[in-house]
């Protein structure tokens, strides 16, 4: 056996919301997946409070994705409380430990870096402010 149904449904879960956003990041369209997160963050707080805990950082590509700045800007500061959270429940002497949990904190700090260039108007009067932020990343 492998696991618990519960573990195997949240595992299935998370490999198919990650599909359906990167489908979505490439442009193809999904109804499905915004009336699932819609209907899941207006519905039970249980559902509402699993999703945002343990999906922060898709919620906050999401809401990118639909050019609500606003609430991906939410999530991303989720993103960077969990992650505090998660870091100072790490010893200091389990390296690996914090290196791997140092990975996700790229994304997050992308996430954010496009939030912010995004709410400067001054970034779109040329095109050289979009390409410092790729030399960034």
């Amino acid at each position: 056996r492998f696991g618990t149904k519960a573990a195997n449904i949240r595992s299935v879960f998370c490999r198919i919301l990650r599909s359906k956003l990167k489908l979505a990041s490439q442009g193809v369209h999904d109804d499905d997946l915004l009336f699932f997160i819609d209907t899941s963050l207006r519905g039970e707080r249980d559902h509402r409070e699993l999703l945002e805990k343990r999906h922060c950082e898709e919620l906050a590509l999401v809401f990118i994705l639909q050019d609500d700045f606003d609430r991906a800007r939410y999530y991303v500061s989720e993103c960077f409380q969990a992650f505090l959270n998660d870091w100072c429940g790490i010893s200091s002497l389990v390296v690996s430990s914090r290196l791997s949990r140092l990975q996700s904190l790229q994304k997050i700090v992308e996430m954010r870096e496009f939030l912010e260039f995004m709410e400067c108007d001054g970034n779109f009067d040329t095109s050289q402010p979009f390409f410092d932020l790729l030399v960034r990343w």
